[in-house]
This record gives structure tokens, sequence and C-alpha cells, in this order.
């Protein structure tokens, strides 16, 4: 598929997840799955991508927990593609960063937190475009839209399916230096493999 062909296709998913989102049809599946198998699929697109970009990417994770959680791996794998895509499609030159951690339970939440952040040494945000970044149909400036190309929905998408699993995307950022995305969400083992691991 060409350029245009998929920039089209990504268009149209991205219009379709908003009317459901709209519509109130969206849905969040409570499932197993497994960590290291999503990030392995992340490793694979994105070390292309970088490659391509002539851009060092790196992935590391800190976790002591078994990598079979609960939850939807799919959205999740679709949040950390959209906010690493941007990474990458922002940054000329330099590295892309995908750190995975544990922190506290928080506001009195009895699971633990999983913590990914994604970190470039891109164009930055400037703090007026901040202030409206998740918002739909909202880019940098036209200036930047002409010269990346997007819909301006992959961010809005991505904060309301991270606050639809009960956690948020937190951002900093310098223009010129680059961006950091902190996507946080409560997480728990799978029982059954927990119980595997225990026997073992």
């Amino acid at each position: 598929m060409d350029v245009s062909g998929k920039g089209l296709l990504y268009l149209i998913n991205d219009l379709l997840d908003v009317s459901k989102i709209a519509a109130g049809k969206f849905t969040i599946d409570d499932t197993e799955f497994d960590l290291d198998a999503l990030l392995d699929e992340i490793k694979t697109i994105f070390y292309k991508r970088a490659e391509e970009a002539r851009l060092s990417f790196k992935v590391s994770s800190s976790l002591h927990c078994s990598t079979l959680l609960r939850g939807d791996g799919h959205r999740i794998s679709q949040i950390l593609i959209n906010l690493l895509g941007n990474a990458v499609k922002f940054t000329e030159q330099g590295s892309v960063t995908l750190t995975i951690s544990e922190l506290e339970a928080i506001d009195g939440s009895e699971l633990p937190q999983l913590s990914m952040v994604v970190q470039d040494q891109g164009i930055g945000i400037s703090p007026e475009v901040m202030e409206q970044l998740f918002q739909p149909f909202e880019q940098a400036d036209r200036s930047i839209s002409r010269r990346f190309g997007g819909t301006g929905l992959g961010l809005h998408i991505s904060m309301t399916l991270a606050q639809m699993m009960e956690g948020d995307i937190e951002v900093s950022s310098e223009e010129g230096v680059g961006s950091c995305f902190q996507l946080n969400l409560p997480y728990q083992i799978d029982r059954e493999s927990r119980v595997e691991r225990d026997q073992e």
C-alpha cells in the first residue's frame, strides 16, 4: 500500500473510532494479554521506522512481576503506537525511547500503576499548543500539519482510551528539545498466571 493509501486508511480508522466514542459504543475489553508479546510487536514496528528515519530507538522495562496481565492489550498497543508514531514523526535526529515501569497505587486505588513513557528529541510543543493538545482535529499549527501530516485525532483518541481504562496521559515538552508522554494505567496480574507462577 502506498503512502497516500495508508494515510487514507489511518484517517478512516480514526474517524470510525471518534464516531464510536461520540455514540458511546466504544468498549474496553478485560482479558489476559502478554505485555512482553505486546512490546515485541512494538519493537518490530518501530525499530524499522526509526532505522528508516535514522533515529535511535530503545525499549526498556523494569517490571519484576509476571507480564501476563488483565486489561485491553489491543487498546494499550493502539495508544503506544500513536505516541511512538508521533515521536518518530516529529523527531528529525536523535532518539526515541519507550520505558516501562511500575508506580505505586494512587488516589486510593488498590491496583498498582503501569507507567509507559515515550520520550523523544523532536521539535517539542509550545505552551499555547499544549492547552489544546488532546482536542480532536487540533495540531500544533498549519505549517506543522502541512510539513508532517496527520489527522489531529490520534492524541484525542489515545487520551479517551486511557481515561476509559481509568488512567491518563501526562505531557511535558520544550520547544526544540523534545517531548515526553507518560501513559499511566492501573493493572492487575492475571490470576491464573499468578497461580501457575506460584506453583513453579
